[in-house]
């Protein structure tokens, strides 16, 4: 989702976007982006000033005066660390953009890409004039000619080289977490659709595009929740 936003920041700005991000799948995610410069990586429950990356972030926040800086986390738990981070580089607060609450209603991406619509205080609009509209790329993902390689290989090897392939991918940061197992017990997990609902709309996709084939995508944690999945459909 975010590649729209970072599509739009660095026609806007002339410059790749660097991002920071929790997680350790996103440097994979935005390896080869060509809006992106480089990306730094934070456990998401771990203290930042413990954590490695921060020393480089901390430089990096303020080599990059008096760019701007654009806040996509909305979470309550997370704005305050972000923060934090921000006060501890000595980040002037009128070179930052914070996505609204109010955006929650509204789809992921159009919201991102408002935000990249919004200029920083410390900044003139005029002097970063949005790009057009069909301008714009994403969301995308690059992948690399070594994946592309590997993903050709691996579909030799499964017969499925040449068929249509709709890829669905169930689960969320709660499915393959280390405590999925309690989600799933107190049926808590507020992301997660029932068994029933992905059997629908197996079916569903079935009817419309019979040639396809349906390809359930998870985590190693996931494949227990996958294989429900399947034996419901």
């Amino acid at each position: 989702m975010l590649t729209a936003l970072l599509n739009l920041l660095h026609k806007r700005y002339r410059l790749p976007c660097q991002v920071i991000g929790t997680g350790s799948w996103t440097a994979a995610i935005y390896q080869g982006n060509p809006d992106v410069a480089g990306v730094w990586s934070f456990h998401r429950h771990l203290p930042f000033l413990l954590d490695r990356p921060w020393s480089s972030v901390r430089r990096a926040l303020r080599d990059s005066a008096p760019g701007p800086i654009y806040i996509c986390e909305r979470h309550y738990r997370q704005l305050p660390r972000i923060r934090r981070m921000l006060r501890l580089s000595g980040v002037d607060g009128r070179r930052c953009v914070f996505i609204g609450s109010d955006t929650a209603a509204e789809p992921r991406i159009d919201g991102l890409v408002n935000l990249g619509a919004v200029t920083p205080p410390a900044l003139r609009a005029t002097d970063y004039p949005l790009p057009p509209p069909p301008a714009l790329d994403g969301p995308r993902l690059h992948v690399l000619a070594a994946e592309r390689a590997e993903r050709d290989a691996w579909l030799q090897a499964q017969g499925w080289y040449g068929r249509e392939l709709i890829l669905l991918q169930p689960g969320n940061h709660r499915s393959m977490g280390p405590r999925r197992a309690r989600w799933r017990r107190l049926n808590t997990d507020d992301k997660w659709w029932p068994l029933e609902r992905w059997a629908d709309l197996l079916h569903r996709i079935h009817d419309c595009r019979s040639d396809a084939l349906l390809v359930l995508c998870g985590s190693s944690e996931e494949v227990p929740m996958l294989e429900e999945i399947r034996t419901a459909a």
